[in-house]
């Protein structure tokens, strides 16, 4: 579900008109750890997500970026702390959105799952910064 997230959403992120901050986290599958600090662990993290996604294998539901063998200790640490937002959050799978809609009313929502209706959901994003929406 991240990959069909990705896809939808990159048009977007190219043309400049949406921002996302990616927060990976190793809960989905045995390896999802390993990838998750490979990629934390690149010179390029943002360039190895892409790579990931872009080389992503539908049949076996595998993301396309190499696990690393000796993954950073600071990729670990931010793994950890990725890992436990999300049980904050109560959150158990991916993706996991976090948000600030036009009519929140200023509060972080959370959404579940890759939306129905993308257009609709990146348009009802509140723009701007803190002022709009704050925890």
């Amino acid at each position: 579900f991240c990959n069909r997230l990705y896809r939808a959403i990159e048009p977007d992120v190219g043309a400049g008109k949406l921002r996302i901050r990616f927060v990976l986290v190793g809960i989905v599958k045995k390896d999802s750890p390993e990838r998750a600090m490979s990629i934390l662990s690149s010179a390029d993290p943002l360039k190895a997500i892409g790579q990931d996604e872009t080389h992503f294998d539908a049949a076996i539901e595998e993301g396309g970026y190499p696990i690393m063998t000796n993954p950073t200790p600071a990729a670990a640490a931010v793994l950890k702390t990725n890992d436990q937002l999300m049980s904050r959050m109560g959150a158990a799978g991916t993706p996991t959105l976090l948000y600030c809609s036009k009519a929140a009313d200023g509060h972080v929502e959370m959404m579940k799952g890759v939306p129905a209706d993308i257009p609709s959901f990146v348009s009802d994003l509140a723009t701007g910064p803190a002022p709009e929406c704050h925890a």
